[in-house]
């Protein structure tokens, strides 16, 4: 190729990619209920495949723009870190509505909330993000900030495990006699939260040094995995 067909090409993909930054900010304007100061933000950032080397902290990350009238902007207060983070980074958090599309009606300027951002969006481990109002719920007064982050992920897996997997959709979990391994995880708290709600009788698996925290979610037996005689005691338990 030639030079200046080469020189061409360059300035006429940098014209292109400012045109296109020009008109999403221009469309930002108009789906807004009310505008916001755009600038930049710190954010923790994957800079290239590979392992912990390539996430790198940075307090010169573009703020993120609303593109969409049914989406808010969130102040970042928590956001939690899960086994599933290593595969899709930054997911589910809470915070405070900074901003709105003009067709959000649930939320207001202000409202605390929790929520998650889809796979294929920017992550939430940063000053802010931006989610559809679909993905988000207020948060109650009595949950902090970091308990509400760290609830959506976990609990919708515990739910599709026991509702989908454990076909508690189909036959019902009252009185039902339920072993959650890992009692102590996040999953599995959550898990013995729902069977409690639904009035099944769960029997929590954990190791010696989570007993004191496992008895606290009050399941109707605990068992400790470190024991040498724990599958027998889980026969007696009728599983």
């Amino acid at each position: 190729m030639h030079f200046k067909t080469l020189t061409y090409t360059f300035f006429y993909r940098i014209q292109t990619y400012f045109h296109l930054k020009n008109v999403q900010r221009y469309c930002h304007t108009q789906i807004l209920e009310q505008k916001y100061d755009t600038g930049n933000m710190s954010a923790w950032q994957i800079t290239a495949y590979g392992g912990e080397n390539n996430l790198q902290f940075t307090t010169n990350f573009e703020l993120p723009i609303i593109d969409d009238p049914n989406s808010c902007l969130i102040k970042v207060s928590a956001a939690s870190v899960n086994p599933l983070d290593i595969e899709m980074m930054r997911r589910d958090f809470a915070g405070i509505v900074v901003a709105k599309g003009n067709s959000v009606v649930d939320f207001q300027i202000g409202d605390e909330v929790y929520g998650v951002v889809k796979p294929q969006h920017q992550g939430c481990h940063a000053e802010y993000t931006v989610t559809s109002d679909k993905l988000l719920i207020k948060k109650p007064k009595f949950i902090s900030m970091e308990k509400a982050s760290a609830i959506l992920y976990t609990s919708l897996t515990a739910w599709c495990a026991l509702k989908i997997s454990g076909s508690l959709i189909i036959s019902p979990p009252k009185n039902k006699r339920v072993l959650i391994l890992g009692a102590s995880g996040g999953v599995g708290q959550s898990a013995i939260q729902l069977l409690h709600a639904w009035g099944s009788q769960v029997i929590a698996i954990c190791r010696t040094d989570a007993i004191p925290y496992v008895e606290k979610l009050s399941p109707e037996s605990i068992i400790d995995y470190t024991s040498p005689d724990y599958l027998s005691e889980i026969r007696s338990k009728g599983i």
